[in-house]
This record gives C-alpha cells, sequence and structure tokens, in this order.
C-alpha cells in the first residue's frame, strides 16, 4: 500500500515539473500606465474584432489640415455615441494635449433641451514611450476598457447607440416657412485690459434668430480671466429619435507660448419645433 502511495505521488510530481516546462507562461500588458480615480481599470487581452461597438469620430472638415504635424491649432476629437427619445445625447471627447504628454478622455450625457449636464467622465494619464505605438492608450483601446461600464450608464438613461451622426450646416428650414439659424455675439477685452499681453474674449453669446424676424438667447458665457481667442459655429447634429439638435460650438484659446492653438468643442442643444409658435 505504502508503494502504490509513493509511486502515485511521484507520478503527480512528473506530470506537474513537465507540464511547467513545456507550458508557456500568461503574458500581460498593463497598458495604460496611470492614475484614475472613479474605477479600476478593466483591460482587455483578447484580440476579437469589436469595431462595431465602438463609436466613430465625427471628421470635421475644417480641422483636416489640423490634423498634420507643426499646424498652428490641436484639435479636439469628438465621437457622438448616442441619443434618446426624450432629447438626450452622449459624447466623447478627446480634448487636445497642449504639452503635457498625455491622454485625456471625456464622456458627456446631456439634456439638449434643458442644457442640463446629467452626467460627466473624465480619464487623463501621461503616455508610456517605453511601449511601442500600437500599445499605446488610444480611444479604441480605452473604450473597450470601460465599454461595460459606459452602456450600463447608457442603458439606465434610455439612450439608443447610434455612430452614425453627420454634421449638418445652417440655417434650418422648418414647415417651407420659418427658417432657423444661430448667430454669435461676442465681447472681447480692451487693448489697455489685455493683461495677458493679447486680447481675449470676455462674453459669449448664441442669439436664435427666427425667420429674421425675432432674436433669442439661447447660450451665455461669462469669462472672468482667460477667455477664447475666437468662437464659431461648426454646424449641427440632429436627433435621430427626436426633434433634438446639438449645435457644435468651437473655441479656440491661445497657445500659453503661443501657436499651436488648442481648439474645444461643446455642445448648446435646443428643440427647434419650440420655436414654431
Amino acid at each position: 500500500m505504502k508503494k502504490k502511495f509513493f509511486f502515485i505521488i511521484l507520478m503527480l510530481s512528473f506530470i506537474y515539473s513537465c507540464e511547467n516546462i513545456s507550458g508557456d507562461k500568461p503574458q500581460t500588458q498593463n497598458l495604460f500606465h496611470q492614475k484614475d480615480t472613479s474605477q479600476i481599470l478593466q483591460v482587455r487581452t483578447e484580440t476579437t474584432d469589436s469595431s462595431k461597438n465602438i463609436p466613430k469620430e465625427l471628421i470635421i472638415e475644417k480641422y483636416i489640415p489640423f490634423r498634420e504635424q507643426n499646424s498652428q491649432f490641436i484639435i479636439s476629437r469628438f465621437y457622438p455615441v448616442g441619443w434618446s427619445e426624450e432629447g438626450l445625447f452622449a459624447y466623447a471627447i478627446e480634448p487636445p494635449d497642449e504639452a503635457c504628454g498625455c491622454y485625456f478622455f471625456e464622456f458627456y450625457i446631456k439634456n439638449l433641451n434643458t442644457q442640463q449636464l446629467l452626467w460627466e467622465f473624465k480619464f487623463e494619464t501621461q503616455y508610456d514611450y517605453d511601449l511601442p505605438i500600437e500599445e499605446q492608450i488610444d480611444f479604441k483601446r480605452f473604450w473597450q476598457s470601460r465599454e461595460a461600464f459606459f452602456n450600463s450608464k447608457l442603458d439606465s438613461l434610455g439612450i439608443i447607440r447610434d455612430f452614425s451622426a453627420k454634421k449638418m450646416e445652417f440655417p434650418i428650414k422648418i414647415d417651407k416657412q420659418k427658417i432657423l439659424n444661430p448667430e454669435l455675439k461676442t465681447k472681447y477685452t480692451k487693448d489697455q485690459d489685455a493683461s495677458f499681453g493679447f486680447e481675449f474674449m470676455t462674453h459669449l453669446e448664441i442669439n436664435l434668430s427666427v425667420s429674421s424676424l425675432k432674436k433669442q438667447s439661447i447660450y451665455k458665457k461669462t469669462f472672468d480671466e482667460f477667455g477664447p481667442i475666437e468662437s464659431s459655429i461648426l454646424g449641427y447634429l440632429q436627433n435621430p429619435f427626436g426633434n433634438q439638435i446639438a449645435i457644435l460650438l468651437e473655441t479656440t484659446y491661445r497657445g500659453w507660448e503661443g501657436p499651436p492653438h488648442p481648439i474645444n468643442i461643446e455642445i448648446v442643444g435646443i428643440n427647434p419645433k419650440s420655436y414654431l409658435h
């Protein structure tokens, strides 16, 4: 009996040692060397093709030349994510990195009827330049690492994923009669008050013109210290499940040492149908 038991133990030891010799240890990589104060980052290691579940960047024609190196501007990258029938809009932004060597990610859910920001998520980390380019953090990798978390939030608010939004141009024609067109109204510092050595914006307002007969303010913002040097309306996105639209507002800030200048994108929502009367 003792001999049998010893023989079994000997055979098990031999099998275990063979597995250790021939088997490969699982390779794990820390893709995102970062500090994250919101949730633990769950990095996906599988290589499945899930590109259809990843939001697509909205290509803005004006920004195409700015993608080149040594451009005078650093653009934001904008990703429509989804809409609800009630007028909620979910979108992600990769803000410009001026000189940090960092990756920035922001996710917002906004009520386009009331301008209320219902939820926001922000993440930033420094790039790990010891990693090869194909392993550096980017939008696809980060979205996949948080996809379940983001989907849970979208589902809880009844937001339907839709990555096919296209930028449309103003004016908007309603019922073949009324025409809606947003107009920017700005105020700048005077030369003697420009403490930074250049003029910048102190007040920004969007007035909605209805068939050129009346104007209604739909957005106001005051900058106490360092405001943008210029602003423009890029166009709008239409809610495919409702009447609301998302106006794309661009603001350009002066770079800390001059060019390149970072460009930010903000969403201003309205329901055009509410301006029919």
